[in-house]
Formats: structure tokens, C-alpha cells, sequence
């Protein structure tokens, strides 16, 4: 879930979304906001959508990144990040 640092300029900004079907992944920014968007956020602030195929480079970052989360996944909070951290 994103933060919304600036309430005005999420909701009058269009929102960047990096897509990839093959992980079927979709990673959404808006302007006025720190991290990617949930669902929810998605549509109230991505109005436009601006859809752009994520580069190789992404893709491999996110597939490792997803990886590490599976691994990871079922500890408690704090032994999940230190997990992830040691990942």
C-alpha cells in the first residue's frame, strides 16, 4: 500500500503503472504518493492510468523480489523483515 504524501497532487496526476502479464504483476504510482498503490487506491487515484511493459531488468528484480517474499512468507513481522533483510 502506498502512502499518500500529497492528497491533491495523487488525485490530479495520472498514475504510472508497470505491467507484466507473464507474472501477471501490475505496480501502479501516482504523484503525491510513496510506494505502489493497492487496490483500492488504484481507483481512486488512477484516473488516467498511464500503462507501461515493464523492461526485462524489472521483470527480473520483481521475480527475485517475489521469490524472497514466498520464502519468507508465514514468520511473524519482525523474523519476516529480518528474514527479508538476510535475503
Amino acid at each position: 500500500m502506498g502512502k499518500i504524501v500529497d492528497e491533491e497532487k495523487a488525485k490530479n496526476s495520472p498514475c504510472i503503472c508497470l505491467i507484466d502479464e507473464e507474472i501477471g504483476a501490475e505496480l501502479c504510482y501516482s504523484k503525491g504518493s510513496i510506494g505502489a498503490l493497492n487496490e483500492e487506491q488504484k481507483k481512486e487515484y488512477c484516473n488516467p492510468k498511464l500503462e507501461i511493459p515493464m523492461t526485462e531488468e524489472q521483470k527480473k528484480v520483481l521475480k527475485h523480489f517475489l521469490e524472497k517474499v514466498k520464502l519468507c512468507s508465514g514468520k511473524e513481522r519482525k523474523e519476516f523483515l529480518a528474514c527479508m533483510r538476510e535475503e
